[in-house]
């Protein structure tokens, strides 16, 4: 799509009561949701929400029966490029980093893209999602209220970028030569002609960082990057302080995004060479204002050039290595940590009609096991595999829904959390060792339960099977899965649909479960046994 992602957004924030329309009596006006099909449920079912002053039901139809003009054209690549340099000579101008992201087709610029959506917090489990999602996905304006908050992304708390830069995709271009580093070693230029040529299909660096992404793998890729990002944000954490203001005196000190990429660099090469970080504080100190002491050929803006940036990475790697341990370890098995992430980051509304999250199993005051616990959760269960049978309904174990629960378990176990975007992973490890004698006795515990639940054998057995139990940033957490098994899933001869983060019950008989069982069914309705 060229154009149109905003207008077709406003028309759809209309629909939803978002906003009001001055009419004709010069009294401002809300859309009549009574003019949509499935109105009422959706407004009991929380989806829609109507507002006072409803515009009159015959204008709302209309409005729904506007026929939207759309041209659609098949041209070439060159032909694009063309439309997107016209809009960027008489619109909102596309920055060099929007054009190269926007022609670009390829593992390399995949790579890049979702990798920044990582650290924004606008990642998703799919390339393809809703459009009444955008505003969940998009940085924040003073004229629109969109969910990511600009001044809470990792770029704009560690003030690498300004808000201007960041709008800019600077923070693409910090990424993309970042990764051009990791891949292509220490050779590669970090001009803009050079990242320019990343990005062209017919270069030679192009093919290479594809090739390389090809046989190494994205989500390794991201995996590896995410690491070092972590132990990034464990140093300053650990002084309760952030990038610029640990390294610099300066408010207004330059170069400071230069100097994050020659430390992100450096510890990414002592990373690589299986040196860990036993002590953060130690690695703070060492490095505090060092933006000041030793960097003044970058913070003078003096060109940034190979030699300048792999001197820089290795007066850095010089002060942290004696400060860190060589450890070599056994490969880990990370499938779960981007996947875990993606989820976590998408947590803020996007697409939560397929995960749900549970503190433990444990009543915080009275230490009592809640049986009752597996039961919602398998209930909840069928009800996402029936709402969007081709996707994985997932619930973790371990997580806070919100802030508040998040500090009732800090408050009770004397334990922190984990915060990834809106989320607060606590962990069932402090529920284990108050309660349980044994991680054992706790999955088995679950298992027994998921075994006696009112659910078919074949859910059951499914739940069971990927039952999993795997470690993030030290904090144990149980991940439970299920996916459609070709027809509508029966929790206690009920059926039940995700609607937000509720659980629908949907009547035997009912139009609502006709449309359950075609959307869910590869078998004949007659023939198939539910329960």
């Amino acid at each position: 799509m060229i154009d149109g992602l905003q207008r077709l957004n406003a028309i759809f924030s209309f629909i939803k009561n978002e906003f009001s329309v001055k009419w004709q009596d010069g009294n401002f006006y809300y859309f009549n949701v009574s003019a949509l099909a499935g109105a009422e449920q959706m407004l009991a079912d929380g989806i829609l929400t109507q507002e006072e002053n409803k515009l009159e039901l015959g204008v709302c139809r209309k409005f729904l029966n506007y026929q939207l003009p759309i041209t659609t054209t098949e041209v070439s690549d060159t032909e694009i490029e063309d439309i997107f340099i016209r809009i960027n000579s008489t619109g909102r101008k596309l920055s060099a980093q929007d054009l190269r992201q926007a022609g670009a087709v390829g593992l390399f610029s995949d790579l890049v893209r979702k990798t920044a959506c990582y650290i924004r917090g606008d990642i998703t489990e799919k390339d393809v999602v809703s459009l009444s999602k955008m505003p969940s996905l998009s940085l924040s304006h003073r004229k629109l209220n969109y969910a990511i908050n600009l001044y809470d992304t990792f770029w704009m708390k560690n003030r690498i970028l300004t808000e201007k830069n960041l709008r800019l995709s600077r923070d693409e271009e910090i990424i993309a030569r970042l990764y051009s580093y990791m891949i292509l070693g220490n050779k590669v230029s970090p001009s803009s002609n050079s990242l320019n040529k990343m990005y062209d299909s017919d270069s030679r660096q192009n093919t290479e960082l594809n090739t390389y992404i090809e046989n190494y793998g994205l989500l390794e890729m991201m995996d590896n990057f995410s690491k070092v990002y972590s132990d990034f944000n464990k140093i300053f954490r650990s002084v309760d302080s952030n990038f610029s203001a640990w390294l610099f005196r300066g408010e207004d000190a330059k170069g400071r995004a230069k100097v994050f990429q020659a430390l992100f660099l450096a510890l990414y090469n002592l990373r690589k060479s299986q040196f860990d970080i036993s002590d953060f504080r130690k690695i703070a100190n060492a490095i505090k204002y060092i933006g000041d002491k030793e960097f003044k050929e970058i913070t003078n803006d003096e060109e940034w050039n190979i030699e300048v940036r792999n001197t820089a990475i290795r007066r850095i790697t010089s002060i942290i290595q004696p400060l860190m341990t060589k450890n070599i370890k056994l490969a880990e098995n990370n499938e779960w940590r981007l996947k875990l992430e993606t989820l976590l980051s998408a947590a803020s509304g996007v697409e939560s009609q397929m995960f749900d999250f549970k503190l433990g199993l444990t009543t915080l005051q009275t230490g009592q096991r809640n049986r009752e616990c597996v039961s919602k959760i398998v209930k909840t269960l069928t009800a996402m595999a029936n709402t969007k049978p081709n996707e994985e309904a997932t619930v973790l174990i371990g997580i806070a829904n919100d802030l508040e629960h998040a500090r009732q378990f800090r408050n009770y176990y004397g334990a922190n959390w984990v915060q990834v975007a809106e989320c607060y992973v606590t962990g069932i490890d402090e529920e284990i060792r108050t309660y349980w004698k044994s991680k054992e006795e706790y999955c088995n515990f679950i298992k027994r339960a998921i075994e006696n639940e009112p659910v078919l054998s074949e859910v059951s057995s499914q739940i069971l099977r990927n039952f999993q139990v795997i470690t993030y940033e030290d904090k144990t957490l149980i991940i439970l899965t299920l996916k459609s098994i070709g027809k509508p899933l029966a929790y206690a001869e009920e059926f039940y649909e995700r609607h937000g983060s509720h659980n629908s019950k949907v009547g035997i008989g009912t139009p609502e479960f006709y449309g359950l069982f075609q959307r869910c069914s590869t078998v004949n309705l007659d023939s198939c046994n539910l329960f």
